[in-house]
């Protein structure tokens, strides 16, 4: 009972320090008293954040204690003089074990705000010290009494309890025969059904010209180059809106932002609440329905929206703090531990907290969950929708090393993203998921805008203009940001390069013209059946784009995550479930400050504040232009 006093002591010794320099850092960060006013502390303790927050204080509190108690044990067994006072020479093996913890949190998380420079004279010295501590204190003759002890125990109840240990041996290799042919060999559910599986393979922040399905290991993105060279490929598809979660909409929903109503990312879900999507009409014709992800922070995607399951990290409130208050070294160590979610599900495989996110441990964790959702579709067709968001500013995980340039960071993290989608893709297909039968997707929700794509247009009377804006959902002149990858396969439909203009609202019906016998209401689609070749007009098509939420700091050349915080944090309120939506009263401001601009592959056309302009793509030349009632309903269309 002492040692247990003691480990909860030492705990919340080591846990206020740790949660000091956080709290002192996050105070830095917002130092400005208006983000304050608008964060009502009343209406987050109130909501479901408050139980979650006790959760995360609790496995906080345990795992801190088990190792304090871990660490009491070890220099009780190590002590071996009492020249200095129990209670001092305890200190000094906590903080000599502490400092040892912090040393292999440093290697093994390299981005975390708690690490030592490895490279460092001094950290070779205070390893030393703290080594030739240890050894000194280190008695070879009682750690061998220390270690027979230990054994003559457990021989002692081997042979008072002979049967009880021989049983729990059995068990336990039972288990792990079991565990090992359920890894090994992956059940294959036989379908029910003639209806195709139908699998969506998404990576956030994709660019086409990152890949090359001509010469696929030449390519960032040699998997996914690979697959759009056997896809029906569209190099000229866009999305509406360069966001996650309104891309996401308008693809489930094949509508335009305006009309499903979720035009921003973190939108309140009562706004679309009786929007029809994709997966409710497939779950209404038996499909089993999963969406899966390793980020939710802005696209909180859920059950409401037609999902049977929705896989990987939860989101709301306790996402944006918990998952960046866990950045401790020994939560991080714990994310390494399979099934490590059931304890910290804000900061295990989730990428949101990139600085201990594992692009193989999140494969890993999905490929198993995916393996338990065929098994629960019980014969089921299935409809799988994946969206990994490695490619996203920061462009960093757990071992990420950034350079000073943006794009390898980039690039980097579209590498891992490849790979990440591959096994998936193995999975899938191992399980029979994917097979002659089914129907896949290969496709980006939007682009990103880099350093270098700055481009400058020149209007006749020789005046200049630069679009710039770094990211994605920033700038609406900005094509890189709204061109995204897409390639369908189908069996019957023949690999081909499209060159027609498409958009994300184009995929539902697209589907539905795949899918025979569906059955589903009436519906209103923006979009439109691009595999038709029938019924496509050989009319110019103008793809409509409009920008995001935006403030100031996402502008800059090196952007400031803290910054878009704070100047952003007044537009969101919690919800009694703990969930960050946009208020009411802010959403219509925001709305009204849209930009939005139409493209048909080679102008860009953009009205704003009155003013329109046409920018050609071309030779890069911009001109005024005057809008009449005929130019505005073509570009309706």
């Amino acid at each position: 009972m002492n040692h247990i006093l003691k480990s909860l002591k030492y705990a919340f010794l080591i846990i206020m320090m740790q949660f000091a320099y956080s709290s002192l850092k996050f105070l830095l960060i917002f130092n400005d008293t208006k983000v304050f006013s608008s964060l009502n502390m009343e209406e987050i303790f109130k909501s479901q954040f408050s139980i979650e927050f006790l959760k995360f204080l609790a496995a906080v509190l345990i795992i801190h204690s088990l190792f304090a108690l871990a660490v009491i044990s070890l220099s009780k067994a190590l002590r071996t003089t009492d020249a200095i006072r129990p209670g001092i020479l305890n200190l000094s093996y906590f903080l000599i074990f502490y400092f040892y913890l912090i040393l292999i949190h440093s290697y093994l998380f390299p981005n975390s705000d708690f690490v030592i420079n490895r490279e460092s004279p001094y950290t070779l010295i205070i390893t030393i010290l703290a080594s030739t501590f240890i050894i000194y204190s280190f008695n070879r003759q009682q750690a061998i009494v220390v270690i027979r002890t230990s054994f003559s125990i457990f021989y002692n109840k081997i042979k008072t309890y002979p049967r009880t240990v021989i049983s729990l041996l059995l068990i336990l290799c039972t288990f792990l025969i079991f565990v090992l042919t359920d890894l090994n060999n992956p059940s294959v559910t036989i379908q029910n059904s003639d209806k195709p599986n139908i699998i969506i393979l998404s990576i956030d922040s994709l660019r086409p010209d990152i890949t090359n399905p001509t010469q696929p290991d030449n390519s960032s993105a040699p998997f996914i180059s690979k697959q759009l060279a056997s896809s029906h490929n569209f190099n000229q598809a866009y999305t509406p809106l360069a966001r996650t979660f309104p891309s996401w909409m308008s693809l489930l929903t094949g509508k335009q932002p305006k009309n499903h109503q979720a035009e921003f990312n973190l939108t309140d879900p009562k706004r679309f609440e009786k929007e029809i999507t994709l997966a409710h009409i497939l779950q209404d014709n038996n499909y089993h329905t999963v969406y899966a992800s390793d980020e939710k922070r802005f696209a909180n995607i859920t059950k409401d929206l037609g999902f049977t399951e929705v896989l990987g990290p939860p989101y709301g409130l306790a996402d944006f703090l918990l998952g960046t208050f866990s950045d401790l070294p020994l939560l991080n160590l714990v994310t390494l531990i399979p099934h490590a979610e059931l304890l910290l599900p804000y900061s295990t495989n989730n990428r949101a907290a990139h600085k201990n996110y594992d692009p193989d441990n999140f494969t890993r964790y999905l490929n198993k969950k995916l393996e338990s959702s065929v098994d629960t579709a019980n014969g089921k067709p299935l409809f799988i929708a994946i969206h990994l968001c490695l490619p996203h500013h920061p462009f960093s995980w757990r071992t990420s090393q950034l350079t000073a340039s943006v794009e390898n960071n980039y690039l980097n993290t579209v590498v891992q993203a490849d790979q990440q989608l591959e096994s998936i893709y193995k999975t899938l297909k191992s399980l029979n998921v994917i097979n002659n039968n089914s129907i896949q997707i290969f496709m980006s929700d939007h682009g990103e805008s880099l350093p270098k794509d700055e481009k400058i247009f020149t209007k006749i009377d020789g005046s200049i203009k630069v679009i710039s804006g770094l990211g994605h959902g920033t700038n609406s002149l900005q094509i890189k940001q709204h061109h995204i990858v897409l390639g369908i396969q189908s069996s019957g439909l023949s690999a081909k390069n499209d060159a027609q203009m498409v958009s994300l609202v184009d995929i539902t019906p697209t589907l539905f013209g795949l899918l025979s016998n569906l059955n589903h209401p009436p519906l209103n689609f923006d979009g439109m059946n691009v595999l038709d070749t029938h019924s496509n007009s050989s009319q110019e098509r103008w793809l409509s784009f409009e920008t995001g939420y935006n403030v100031d700091a996402v502008s800059h050349a090196q952007i400031d995550e803290a910054e878009i915080f704070k100047q952003a944090a007044h537009a969101y309120r919690v919800t009694p479930e703990g969930k960050v939506v946009i208020t009411d009263t802010v959403y219509e401001n925001l709305v009204s400050q849209k930009q939005y601009t139409w493209w048909n592959g080679r102008s860009l056309i953009t009205h704003n504040k009155g003013n329109w302009q046409k920018y050609n793509w071309q030779d890069s030349t911009f001109e005024e232009i005057s809008s009449t009632l005929e130019f505005q309903r073509g570009l309706n269309h």
